[in-house]
């Protein structure tokens, strides 16, 4: 255990001072909230691991409206103290049923912050991933009362077979829709929200905000500007032991493990044997074993493995790789909109007894479909030998499936919508 690791956990443990730190960095974040009013409106972004979607769009926008961006953690820390039950915020209770007490005493919170919103802007939008965060819902329905237009964009759209139902009836039960207006990227994203209630003049089809930046060269970064190697380069998106396993799975013991151990052990050792070949490992933003990730990582003591974190880069590394690897990930279907090489890894027992319920990667064509390690390593060789003959052309119906169009275009249509709206 490091040093910060320590001292946080001491700070999460003393309710007080985890309390005073954080309405010191609320306060402070608040008062630093700054807008440029050149246009009669504003729109709000509220950024919840949101940010590649809201650069995209922003960049679109800022010449329409004024632009707003605030973070969700040191804007709503108030919620955590109000909202004090595991239960709450894991949606075990609904929503509708939680203590009203405690719904008004937060109403009046976000109610002060939206007061000062708009004193500083002439806000008319706000744009968010998801209303059914439970810190969020109270300022929803404070924003609406005050004639504030609300919109989803759904950033969420990479929705496996058992999301349909388990989330679907999820969302339904515990925290329905009560935005104004939802974007979505595709039909099955719509008829997903279709399934937990959402009416389709409510819905709109437009594509995935982010993928504009895979259509705007003048926005990529370079490995320098990244600060990784000038190697060849393949990028691992890692994943977590449990993830994409339905509560009821977790209670066999199935894990993917094996998997990504088996996935580890065949890149080091390829790296080990490729000195002109790096290997990028990006985390996913809400990685939950992120701290034993560090650790692991660290003890590897290779300047050409390097662990990345955040909500990002993942673009900006995509766009910089040769070789692109990964499992259950939107951000593998984001490389297939690329001509880079792209490798879904994908064996293990638990991976045959469980990938009915999961994205059907495996049913479509124009990338690489792994199903053991022993093909993972010679796929690997294939690669770095430039043997590999991949029909980038069979991509477009696994792209239009999840992202509906990749043409540049997408938060123009968001923007235009709006402005019928």
């Amino acid at each position: 255990m490091n040093y910060m690791r320590i001292v946080n956990a001491i700070i999460n443990r003393t309710p007080l001072l985890n309390r005073y730190i954080k309405n010191r960095s609320q306060d402070r974040y608040i008062k630093d909230i700054k807008v440029n009013n050149r246009f009669d409106e504003t729109v709000l972004f509220i950024n919840h691991n949101f940010t590649q979607d809201i650069e995209c769009m922003s960049e679109y926008f800022k010449d329409y409206y004024n632009v707003l961006v605030i973070d969700n953690i040191p804007f709503f820390n108030d919620a955590y103290y109000i909202f004090k039950k595991k239960d709450e915020r894991i949606g075990e209770v609904s929503y509708k049923n939680i203590s009203e007490i405690k719904k008004e005493k937060y109403r009046m919170i976000v109610s002060k912050k939206l007061d000062y919103l708009m004193e500083i802007t002439n806000l008319k939008f706000i744009i968010m991933p998801s209303d059914s965060f439970w810190w969020i819902r109270e300022f929803v329905t404070e924003a609406r009362e005050r004639g504030l237009i609300t919109i989803v964009v759904d950033k969420e759209g990479t929705i496996s077979p058992l999301s349909y139902e388990v989330h679907a009836n999820f969302i339904k039960e515990k925290f329905p829709f009560i935005s104004d207006y939802l974007f979505v990227w595709s039909e099955r994203q719509k008829k997903f929200w279709n399934k937990t209630g959402v009416n389709n003049d409510k819905i709109f089809v437009v594509g995935q905000p982010r993928s504009d930046f895979f259509k705007n060269e003048k926005k990529w970064l370079t490995k320098k500007e990244l600060e990784i190697g000038e190697y060849k380069t393949i990028l691992f998106f890692t994943f977590e032991i449990d993830a994409y396993i339905h509560i009821l799975e977790k209670n066999n013991n199935n894990s993917w493990k094996k998997l990504r151990n088996n996935i580890r052990e065949e890149l080091f050792k390829f790296i080990e044997e490729h000195d002109d070949v790096q290997l990028i490992v990006k985390c996913h933003p809400q990685q939950n074993d992120l701290w034993d990730l560090r650790d692991f990582y660290k003890k590897i003591n290779n300047s050409r493995i390097k662990l990345i974190e955040g909500a990002k880069l993942s673009n900006q590394l995509i766009v910089n790789s040769d070789l692109i690897i990964g499992f259950q990930t939107t951000a593998l279907i984001e490389s297939l909109s690329t001509k880079k090489e792209v490798f879904y890894t994908a064996w293990t027992e638990e991976f045959e007894l469980l990938k009915k319920h999961l994205i059907p990667f495996h049913d479509y064509e124009g990338f690489q479909v792994i199903s053991s390690k022993k093909e993972f390593s010679q796929k690997l060789s294939h690669w770095y030998n430039d043997e590999l003959m991949t029909d980038f052309s069979k991509r477009k119906k696994i792209v239009s499936d999840y992202l509906y169009v990749v043409d540049g275009n997408v938060s123009k249509r968001i923007c235009e919508k709006i402005g019928e709206l």
